[in-house]
């Protein structure tokens, strides 16, 4: 994979209607509130992530508040209404553990709890949630998917015996239709031609499971938005990296595709499409059409865009910090000159995006506004 990033990067730098930037700017990092602790604000409820335990209440009352051992993950559904906390309760030495789950609706009910397994040195599971409040759950390992809807659960098998492999790619994203995963079944050479990676997908109302080809060589994202599915990555055509990027129906279906655009990172803003892949952020539509790009010169690249209060965010890291933009326009410009915010390091534990931002570092919590 590092080998792919670096081609690539060579090739794109030599696209045309490119914006350079350098974001060495004046530095003001009074939009920043610091607290102490992990928290983040939903609801007018405040969320305590700790390591042995969550807390969620309100100054008038107390939803829930228990010990869960673990580092916590969030993942919410797409309009919010739900909210997916995991616990990884890593141990100490080189052994085995459990992963907890628990989901809450929009009223902080406690309505779902799952457990699983997850083995030392091995990927562990990727876990969604849908506007149903429809938790899905892919093994790496076995391939296996497991659906949690209200009280009623369903395994499926996409591919019965396959041999596990360390370095395979799974993507998991969900709607209130079905769930898509994407996975390469085998690990073949990235410089072939072949399809390399399998589309499925299950429909929540008949159980159906549905599968495609994707020709692709190695993937950078893979997400459901407005009830298409959006693949993006690199394809080696004659030993050349070239970027690709395609919508997909849920009949599984190729919609459009492009070959001059790829993105790791991508997210709607005002009717446009907005991705970023290391130094590029490329504006777009549906049809894959750019309105606008923008590179960045020196040592820095584009980490995350986001919405922040109705305007775009872009997150840029450089010399070991994060610099946190906003947009100036509908087009996503935005001013090299004016960041939101400056923060002194470049890796965190945790990015939670509701309505403000919070970034979770060093037992700190970080609010941009």
């Amino acid at each position: 994979m590092k080998n792919i990033t670096k081609l690539f990067y060579f090739f794109a730098v030599s696209l045309p209607l490119v914006f350079q930037a350098n974001i060495h700017a004046q530095t003001d990092p009074t939009n920043v509130e610091v607290t102490e602790g992990y928290v983040f604000v939903k609801n007018n409820a405040t969320i305590t992530l700790d390591d042995s335990y969550i807390r969620i209440a309100n100054p008038d009352e107390t939803f829930f508040d228990q010990a869960v051992t673990g580092l916590k993950q969030t993942d919410f559904s797409k309009d919010n209404n739900y909210m997916l906390i995991t616990s990884f309760d890593f141990p100490e030495s080189e052994e085995n553990f459990k992963i907890y789950g628990l989901l809450f609706n929009n009223e902080f009910e406690l309505v779902d709890k799952l457990e699983a397994d997850a083995y030392y040195g091995m990927p562990h599971p990727l876990f969604r949630v849908n506007n149903e409040g429809v938790v899905t759950i892919i093994d790496p390992q076995t391939m296996r998917l497991e659906i949690r809807d209200g009280g009623k659960n369903t395994t499926v098998e996409f591919e019965e015996g396959i041999p596990f492999e360390m370095e395979r790619q799974i993507y998991i994203d969900s709607d209130e239709k079905g769930v898509y995963v994407l996975y390469n079944r085998e690990l073949i050479p990235i410089e072939e031609n072949n399809p390399e990676f399998t589309l499925a997908r299950y429909d929540f109302n008949t159980g159906e499971v549905a599968k495609s080809e994707i020709s692709i060589s190695s993937v950078t994202y893979c997400g459901i938005m407005d009830e298409k599915i959006i693949i993006s990555g690199v394809k080696f055509e004659e030993s050349v990296p070239t970027p690709i990027s395609m919508r997909v129906n849920e009949r599984l279906e190729i919609i459009n595709e492009t070959r001059a655009i790829n993105f790791e990172g991508l997210v709607k803003f005002n009717g446009l499409l907005v991705g970023t892949f290391n130094k590029s952020l490329v504006v777009f539509n549906e049809n894959f059409d750019k309105t606008s790009e923008k590179y960045l010169t020196g040592e820095g690249k584009y980490k995350r865009v986001f919405i922040l209060n109705g305007k775009l965010g872009i997150m840029i890291e450089e010399d070991g910090m994060l610099w946190i933009y906003t947009s100036t326009n509908d087009n996503a410009e935005f001013d090299v000159e004016l960041p939101q915010a400056i923060l002194s390091f470049n890796n965190f534990e945790r990015f939670v995006n509701v309505s403000d931002c919070y970034i979770h570092s060093n037992n700190q919590t970080f609010i941009i506004k």
